[in-house]
């Protein structure tokens, strides 16, 4: 409780050399290590712990943060679909199963995913930045442009601006784009490296759908330099 991980881990290895089978200290274990971020280690707790004590909702959700943050949502996804087996009506189960779906390409899949937690959940704002950028990537802008002029403008971050700059660009609304990218630029804190990185992320899907690499070039000069 006091994030002291490193003793925890130390007092919790020397509980497991007593009792080598106690599932509810690997998941302990587990924890510490993911709390420290050393993912491969809580995942090796986890497993163990899902052997010990099988289809443990628990476990079975740490185990796909796990695989996620070590980029593997292919297995990452097994994980949340048997979650979701056992918790069919748990909606951060579906967000995650969405997210997986997302990061392995598969958007229609991954936006069915997310409406169905639209229409379910009585908070529906979350999942309303992963529809809007599921719709952008399946092409459907107007949806897309839909869903994220629902975020009110004091919560939209850097991201947000940032992909609704990437709409209007598509829509070929240049100027609508430059000035989304600029509110993206002055919500990293006018860092030309951070917005950089974030921009070029999206590149080669900008170059996919349509949009010349000079031009892009242009616009990136363009938010350094505050000529839009």
């Amino acid at each position: 409780k006091k994030k002291f991980y490193d003793e925890a881990i130390e007092m919790f290895s020397i509980l497991l050399k007593k009792s080598p089978n106690d599932a509810e200290i690997l998941q302990k274990c587990g924890y510490c290590h993911q709390c420290k971020n050393e993912y491969d280690s809580a995942l090796d707790f986890y497993l163990r712990a899902d052997i010990i004590r099988p289809d443990n909702l628990w476990t079975l959700q740490r185990i796909g943060v796990c695989y996620r943050s070590l980029k593997n949502p292919e297995k990452a996804l097994e994980y949340y679909r048997h979650a979701e087996m056992l918790a069919s009506d748990d909606l951060v189960i579906s967000l995650n199963i969405g997210y997986c779906l997302l990061e392995l390409k598969q958007y229609n899949d991954a936006l069915q995913n997310f409406f169905k937690i639209e229409y379910l959940s009585s908070d529906s704002q979350k999942v309303w930045r992963p529809i809007a950028w599921c719709s952008f990537l399946v092409g459907k802008l107007s949806q897309a442009e839909k869903y994220f002029s629902k975020i009110q403008e004091s919560e939209r971050s850097a991201q947000d601006w940032l992909n609704m700059g990437h709409i209007a660009l598509c829509n070929g609304n240049r100027k609508a784009a430059l000035n989304f990218y600029h509110k993206s630029f002055i919500c990293m804190n006018s860092n030309e490296a951070d917005f950089f990185a974030a921009f070029s992320e999206d590149i080669p899907i900008l170059i996919e759908k349509g949009i010349d690499e000079q031009l892009i070039v242009l616009i990136i000069d363009c938010i350094y330099y505050n000529k839009c």
